[in-house]
Order: C-alpha cells, then sequence, then structure tokens
C-alpha cells in the first residue's frame, strides 16, 4: 500500500484545518471578510491546508475567536464538525445519553461538549488522568 499512497500524495499538499489572517478578498466581496481579519475553516480535500497561504470558498471559513490561538483555531474545524455532524446524525437531544468513547482526543473532547450543551447526558471514556477534564467539559 505504502507505494501507492506516496505516489498519491506527491503532487498534493496534506491537510483540511489551518487558521490565519486575511491577505486578500476578491474585488466582488460579498463575504464580509475584510483583509485582516483572524479566520479559521477548512480548504477543500485536494487542496491542502499545510501551506504557507491557502484559498477556499468563504463559506468554510469563520471568524477566530479573540479568545483562541491560532493553534487551537486550527485544531478545531474538522474534529467540531466530525463530533456536531454524528449528533446531528443520530438526533441526540435533550434528555437523551450519549456514549463517547476516547472523551479527551481529538473528536470525542468536542463530542462531549457539544451533546451536553444539546442537553444529552454523557458518559464518556477515557484514561483515569484524563478524568476531571473530561468532566469539566459535560460528561456526567
Amino acid at each position: 500500500l505504502y507505494p501507492y499512497v506516496r505516489k498519491f500524495l506527491e503532487d498534493r499538499t496534506c491537510g483540511i484545518d489551518f487558521s490565519g489572517v486575511v491577505v486578500e478578498v476578491p474585488p466582488l466581496n460579498r463575504s464580509g471578510f475584510k483583509v485582516g481579519d483572524e479566520v479559521y475553516g477548512t480548504v477543500p480535500p485536494a487542496s491542502g491546508s499545510f501551506a504557507e497561504a491557502v484559498l477556499c470558498p468563504t463559506d468554510t471559513i469563520a471568524m477566530k475567536p479573540a479568545t483562541m490561538t491560532f493553534v487551537e483555531a486550527a485544531a478545531v474545524p474538522l474534529v467540531g464538525l466530525t463530533a456536531l455532524q454524528a449528533l446531528r446524525d443520530a438526533g441526540i437531544q435533550r434528555g437523551h445519553h450519549v456514549l463517547v468513547l476516547g472523551g479527551s482526543g481529538g473528536t470525542g473532547h468536542v463530542a462531549v461538549q457539544v451533546a451536553h450543551a444539546l442537553g444529552a447526558q454523557v458518559t464518556a471514556v477515557c484514561s483515569a488522568r484524563n478524568t476531571d477534564m473530561v468532566k469539566s467539559l459535560g460528561a456526567d
């Protein structure tokens, strides 16, 4: 498998999530974003975000929360979307019980918070050293 993966990646840049500062907007900019805005988001899968600059549709980015560093913001989009979509697809709502495996991991820690915000009772599986942190996110 390795030689095929290597060949596939030869002309591609890896990565989907990013954060950064807007350096250019199109002439007919209707997005509301302007040069200098701090943003985060995702690029189309074949584009790659492990680069000095990215070009992406404005509907895949958002203003970076001022309370987050660029590193923190770049770690959110894909895991956040994965957790949110899983919980929405499952129809999770107030009063439901949710089990999150890997509650201290990337997607898991977001799933715990989103499920809790939706009013679900959240049980999370994690290592003993992460128990307090996961409980602080909303796990019971």
